[in-house]
């Protein structure tokens, strides 16, 4: 182990040893401050402070210090009031102060007017809180706008339309889309530098990181919280937006509603396209079912009597959806083109396509191919796509002949169930779990097949469960800790809806005799994918490379933070942990690709795609070596403190530190490779084929070692047994190698520091923030792939002599993209930032100056290139 992650380590297991903190997830919690004065503005020392929350009666005291101030620190986000005592003084009451998640509820002075105890002066809060107690740029949604803005889909993610700096997104069509919800860019940073936190548990997608996997449907939500930049030690993880969002609890009072949302084709007009191909409307239909209750639990004269310790609240909402897709329009061969008869096929303008003899050099007679020349297995790939049902050229002009539409069945189901339990007055705990799941199922679902024509029926499983566990412990009126765990598993099938559509794909049940060159990588016996270049909007055969696939992901969270409020200071310290496991399931050309592409240099052409796959001839036929798959871990460990120093009435500083450690992600067992340039040797290299003309003048490859001629697909590819192809790369396993490719850091220190005024003047704020490598490097590791893993392509052949090929040769290798990172590079994002408010335009605040600087943790790198 290197020195840096040495110390990290020993610094961490002090820390987790001296205060005994178990580590959790990020904290939701927020914090409510004043200052009591009397009528001359004279502070008051001593004067006792209760804070209520309004839907609990969750109580919770201070007294003002030397300052005449007081601070909650760790409050539940809610709807709070606050009541403030002193002899000599009518007491002053403020209700209906909402708190939102990570929000610093400042409330200024709170003048008390002389008089008895007994008078009560009452405020109700209205309108919206100025930010005066903290230097971070944040924006809100409360439960109320939450219930009053309509969006279409119903989708949290589709409200951050209406805060400041967030860039437009159309609505989501349902809750969570296919697998969640993708981020918008928000005040100029990446969209996949976000970072979402549901009840304190990240909810990226590890996969797709610019995707919130974590779905909560919106009756379901209490508020969002989105942390835009500038925001304090406490919240770390990566540079871009923090967005918390925060679900509902139950209340003293019984709750609940019922709901149907109901969208039908009915009410649509069909589209333009869809008449002038007459092809009927397609199925539309979202259909929301959905059920809220909440409320105390109690046992009359036994059990929580008062209705103030322990509480539930639970949603169910179901979504039976029927999706339309576009209307795809492609050209499929007819029924006279698979039987080797061209004398009807014509181009985009009318003209007859005269299909060329490869063999004798001249047309076919009639433009027909004799039966004794049609090929079995390429006439069966022909025959695997539907007949043509657009057949009118008025209509389609020769640019396509099958028109196809469908709609998506996304059946979808959330369960979500909360308990929050005060057994004391200092203690509070949360507990919330949810399901998710969205059932994907069609042609061309995600990881599966095609989407343009009706090639196989598939479905695309997600699921998401999760569980977070909040616990809250006031130890004094000014120190309170803060634990949070949770974890999220989510998991996608993508797999046939039956063994009728499998068999569509199946080599034996159609009769195909082609071989393989790595038959073992192909369990399922799929016939090989084929593309048909040349072919206006050409059919092709095809699926993801994962196909049938299974994955899963795999999130722990752990944080603890310490509150403590001492004079004029609001410190906090707090430790988070993270452990990320991604399976994306085996990838892979397993079951080759023919591409019967038309080429002019190649002598077996037809002139014709179509004609090329009767003839069994072929351009190219590529097919992967191995099919491995991507199983990631990686680690993160946090650690903070800050102080939030209340200088004087007007000035406030925000002062932190944030320190950082991680590990690459690495894959399990080792099986992954990467480009190092320090291992590359120009000695090694292979030679490529080069461009060159024959004695005709026809563009050739030549081989530079030997002057040899070859066929142009060659231009590029290695020369056999000239060189190391996988001259440079380094596998997984190397011991001499640091883990993942990328030396282990020492611990990050990301500072934080801010400076907040009070008064409509200039507020500057800076921030150093250091985006974490957790979701950005793994977008490069997910291609890295062990050396094993190769595409050999075989060019110009015949598949009449396919299974020969395969005896002869294992194909050309030719250059393949390859990833290398940088050994020692940390990914960063600084950014600073002026906020001004205008005297002359209250309520109005400008922000000015917001700067990115990022370094590249990884770049495409390989030995050369043409």
């Amino acid at each position: 182990m290197r020195q840096g992650s040495h110390h990290a380590f020993l610094l961490a297991f002090f820390l987790v040893s001296v205060t005994r903190i178990p580590m959790a997830a990020q904290s939701i919690m927020g914090s409510v401050s004043g200052r009591v004065v009397d009528p001359s503005g004279t502070v008051i020392v001593g004067a006792p402070v209760v804070l209520m929350n309004e839907r609990t009666s969750d109580i919770r005291r201070a007294d003002t210090n030397e300052l005449g101030a007081f601070a909650f620190p760790s409050v539940q986000p809610g709807v709070y009031t606050l009541r403030v005592e002193q002899q000599g003084f009518q007491s002053v009451e403020r209700t209906g102060m909402n708190l939102s998640a990570n929000e610093r509820l400042a409330l200024g002075d709170i003048p008390l007017q002389i008089g008895a105890v007994t008078e009560k002066v009452t405020v109700q809060a209205t309108g919206e809180v100025v930010q005066t107690a903290s230097s971070d740029h944040s924006a809100e949604l409360t439960s109320s706008q939450i219930n009053m803005i309509l969006v279409r889909g119903r989708d949290v993610m589709s409200l951050l339309r209406t805060m400041p700096g967030v860039t437009y997104t159309p609505d989501t069509e349902a809750v969570g889309e296919n697998l969640g919800t993708s981020f918008p860019n928000i005040q100029g940073g990446r969209y996949e530098g976000n970072t979402l936190n549901v009840d304190g548990l990240a909810g990226n997608d590890l996969g797709n990181p610019y995707t919130g996997s974590s779905s909560i449907n919106l009756d379901a939500v209490s508020d969002v919280k989105v942390l835009l930049n500038n925001y304090q030690a406490e919240y770390g993880r990566n540079g871009g937006a923090f967005i918390n969002v925060v679900t509902k609890s139950g209340t003293q009072q019984f709750h609940g509603s019922g709901y149907w949302y109901k969208r039908h084709e009915m009410f649509n007009a069909n589209n333009f396209f869809n008449n002038l191909n007459r092809v009927a409307k397609p199925v539309y239909r979202y259909n929301t079912l959905g059920v809220t209750v909440g409320g105390p639990v109690y046992i009359p004269g036994k059990f929580n009597s008062h209705k103030e310790k322990l509480f539930f609240f639970y949603s169910f909402e179901d979504w039976g959806s029927k999706s339309p897709r576009p209307l795809q329009q492609t050209t499929v061969p007819t029924a006279l083109e698979r039987s080797g008869n061209f004398s009807q096929t014509l181009d985009v303008s009318g003209a007859l396509i005269v299909m060329r003899d490869p063999t004798a050099g001249s047309p076919f007679p009639d433009n027909v191919v004799p039966a004794s020349r049609i090929n079995k297995n390429g006439q069966i790939l022909l025959n695997v796509f539907p007949q043509p049902n657009a057949l009118n050229r008025a209509v389609t002009r020769g640019a396509y002949n099958y028109n196809f539409s469908q709609s998506w069945e996304i059946p979808k189901q959330q369960h979500l169930f909360k308990f929050d339990y005060l057994p004391t007055g200092k203690d509070r705990f949360s507990v919330r779990g949810s399901t998710w799941r969205a059932d994907n199922q069609g042609y061309g679902a995600p990881a599966g097949g095609r989407a343009t024509w009706d090639e196989i029926l598939s479905r695309y499983l997600f699921r998401f469960p999760s569980l977070v566990v909040n616990y809250t412990r006031t130890i004094s009126p000014s120190m309170v800790n803060e634990f949070s765990a949770g974890a999220g598993h989510s998991m996608e099938q993508a797999t046939p809806m039956n063994d009728g559509d499998l068999k569509k794909l199946n080599r034996a049940a159609l009769g195909m005799t082609l071989g393989q060159f790595y038959p073992q990588n192909n369990p399922l016996n799929f016939i090989p994918m084929a593309s048909f270049g040349g072919v206006p909007a050409a059919a092709d055969i095809g699926w993801d490379g994962r196909f049938p696939m299974h994955g899963a992901d795999t999130t722990f969270n752990f944080s603890d933070s310490f509150s403590w409020i001492r004079g004029a200071h609001a410190f906090k310290f707090g430790i988070f942990a993270d452990r990320g496991r991604e399976y994306e399931g085996e990838d892979g050309t397993f079951a080759g690709n023919f591409s019967f592409a038309r080429d002019v240099n190649n002598p077996l052409d037809a002139n014709y795609a179509y004609t090329n796959a009767v003839l069994g001839n072929y351009y190219s036929y590529v097919e992967s070596t191995s099919r491995p798959g991507y199983n990631g871990r990686s680690t993160i460990l946090q650690w903070f403190a800050q102080d939030t120093w209340k200088v004087n009435r007007k000035l406030t500083l925000d002062i932190g530190l944030r320190f950082v450690w991680y590990t690459p992600w690495t894959q399990k067992n080792g099986t992954s490779a990467a480009f190092s340039p320090e291992r590359y040797q120009l000695s090694k290299a292979p030679v490529l084929f080069l461009p060159a003309l024959d004695a005709n003048g026809r563009r050739v490859a030549r081989n530079p070692l030997t002057g040899a001629l070859a066929i142009s697909p060659l231009i590029g590819v290695y020369v056999p047994n000239s060189g190391d192809p996988i001259n440079g790369m380094v596998l997984g396993t190397d011991p001499t190698y640091p883990s993942g490719f990328k030396e282990q850091q020492p611990v990050q220190l990301e500072p934080r520091i801010g400076l907040h005024m009070a008064e409509r003047q200039l507020l500057p704020a800076l921030s150093g923030l250091w985006q974490h490598q957790l979701l950005r490097e793994r977008r490069h590791h997910q291609l890295q792939r062990a050396t094993s893993y190769g595409e050999p392509a075989v060019y110009q052949g015949s598949t009449v002599r396919h299974v020969l090929y395969l005896v002869e040769s294992h194909g050309f290798q030719h250059q393949r993209t390859i990833h290398g990172l940088h050994l020692r590079a940390a990914p960063s994002v600084e950014l600073w930032q002026v906020r001004i408010r205008p005297d002359t335009q209250p309520g109005v605040e400008l922000y000015l100056g917001c700067a990115e600087a990022e370094q590249a943790v990884g770049q495409p790198r390989g030995p050369g290139g043409v």
